[in-house]
């Protein structure tokens, strides 16, 4: 799977953002190929970033070649605001428009809201659900092999 050409196709697909929030297992995988439970994307103006604890180091090392694996200790409010605060190269930026999905939960959204000084959060939409509809070449390989395995079962 080309996971880099994803996260370039949403980017350019998603203009009016100074950086993106991708939280669902889902769209995680989509955009990654990493397969645990715990992390996030963070598509930012310079970087993008996967970002996920101690436990998965490994796993994501492993997995993950669209972003840069980031292992980090603090809360997901700490981690995004610090990326909020300051680039790749350590260079000030404000990012001023977050975008985020829709799976979000209330508790995250109200914490990143009270998150002070923080972005404006503004919602994405399904726009990572419309692009998992279109498949590549790839996926469609795979399809094919799934379809052949089950009419021989």
């Amino acid at each position: 799977m080309d996971y880099r050409k994803r996260v370039l196709r949403l980017r350019r697909r998603l203009k009016g953002f100074d950086a993106l929030l991708v939280t669902s297992r889902q769209n995680v995988r989509y955009l990654t190929g990493f397969t645990g439970s715990a992390g996030f994307v963070f598509i930012g103006p310079d970087t993008d970033l996967f970002v996920t604890d101690f436990r998965y180091k490994e796993q994501a090392v492993s997995e993950v070649n669209s972003c840069e694996v980031r292992v980090d200790s603090k809360s997901m409010v700490s981690t995004l605001k610090s990326l909020c605060k300051k680039g790749r190269s350590g260079k000030s930026r404000k990012i001023k428009r977050l975008g985020f999905e829709p799976s979000v939960s209330y508790a995250l959204y109200s914490e990143l809201k009270e998150a002070k000084p923080g972005p404006a959060l503004i919602p994405m939409g399904d726009t990572l659900e419309r692009m998992r509809e279109l498949k590549d070449e790839a996926e469609l390989a795979l399809i094919k092999v799934a379809v052949q395995i089950a009419e021989e079962a």
